[in-house]
């Protein structure tokens, strides 16, 4: 996240945003960086492990919205249920 010219780095483990010693949620941590009230969706960058590049925040969750829209639709009602909460995460 870039604030002021600097950018933050934090580590998202178990959902947790890691930084300084301390544990956020996303939106606390943006909060926190910012000195005021933010959107973590549209202020932060996310690199997991399997990317090559930094992704929006925003855009992982529209695509994980568009997934399960997808998942939902072509699947039969019984096996959409049983991957509920199968996430990869952000980290």
């Amino acid at each position: 996240m870039t604030i002021h010219a600097k950018q933050h780095f934090a580590i998202i483990e178990h959902e947790e945003v890691h930084y300084e010693g301390q544990s956020f949620t996303p939106a606390s941590w943006a909060n926190h960086i910012a000195g005021h009230s933010r959107n973590a969706w549209r202020d932060i960058y996310v690199k997991r492990p399997t990317d090559s590049e930094w992704v929006f925040a925003n855009t992982l969750r529209q695509n994980e919205v568009a997934m399960d829209q997808i998942t939902t639709f072509f699947m039969p009602p019984y096996a959409a249920r049983e991957q509920v909460g199968m996430q990869d995460g952000i980290q």
